[in-house]
């Protein structure tokens, strides 16, 4: 997964939209959170997820592949004070015996990049008896509610890019849905719920959350670069007199515990 982020932590942690506080709670009263047990944050980035749930254990394990992911993990972690932390350099498929045991894994915006069903069944190693892996999923550019500015962003990618979605070096390939990867794993009782937040985009942020992602990314457009951001500006800047564009995130949450 690393190579599909190179050069995005910056962006990454600057302009995704933060997960709601709704999520959060509904995390934290699902599964009876306390300030006990571990965290594991599996794909952390910039620490999005962890900042919203470390103070409900009481240690965390943020663990990402990119070093400047993870370093953005730790001044985030220290920003906000959370020092019962420990972080980890590597891939979801390779954790090892001393993250368990586990009260909670968390997968943010990183789930789909994973070996899902290798990856489920080998948490089954580390999950308490009682505990569970729980996704965030916000939706995107290509997903969620559709406005008139989100299909011109498309376009203009694909008049740069190319008509097939981008991830990294290659391409982007259609991914059956998780809980369809979790039914066959001992995480399949599933409960899934989604929550709607209103979210305001300037043309600086919406370049800025293109350069955090895997497909159009400063290393993916490469020369493309100033002329992408010339192109999208113009064509953007018919649509909004203000420069600000509307948008309705929505952000999924599953809790995958074992029948």
């Amino acid at each position: 997964m690393t190579e599909l982020f190179v050069g995005t932590a910056d962006h990454y942690r600057r302009f995704r939209p933060p997960y709601p506080q709704e999520a959060f709670d509904w995390i934290v009263a699902r599964h009876g959170l306390d300030g006990a047990g571990r965290l594991l944050d599996c794909g952390c980035g910039p620490g999005n997820v962890f900042v919203g749930l470390a103070r409900w254990f009481s240690h965390t394990i943020a663990m990402d592949p990119d070093a400047e992911m993870l370093a953005m993990a730790r001044r985030a972690a220290a920003a906000e004070r959370i020092e019962a932390i420990t972080f980890v350099l590597g891939r979801a498929e390779d954790i090892a015996d001393t993250v368990g045991p586990l009260r909670v894994a968390a997968f943010g915006a990183s789930f789909h990049w994973t070996d899902r069903i290798a990856v489920a069944r080998h948490l089954d190693r580390f999950v308490e008896p009682d505990g569970a892996v729980v996704i965030l999923s916000p939706s995107s550019l290509w997903s969620g509610r559709v406005f008139e500015w989100k299909a011109v962003v498309i376009d203009t990618i694909k008049h740069w890019l190319g008509n097939e979605r981008r991830a990294g070096p290659g391409t982007y390939s259609a991914k059956p849905l998780h809980q369809e990867c979790l039914k066959q794993t001992p995480f399949c009782a599933l409960t899934e719920v989604t929550f709607v937040q209103p979210h305001v985009w300037t043309y600086d942020g919406i370049i800025g959350y293109l350069y955090s992602t895997s497909f159009a990314s400063r290393a993916v457009l490469g020369d493309n670069v100033a002329n992408f951001e010339k192109d999208l500006h113009e064509r953007l800047s018919g649509l909004s007199a203000d420069g600000q564009f509307a948008d309705e995130i929505e952000y999924s949450v599953i809790s995958a515990r074992r029948e």
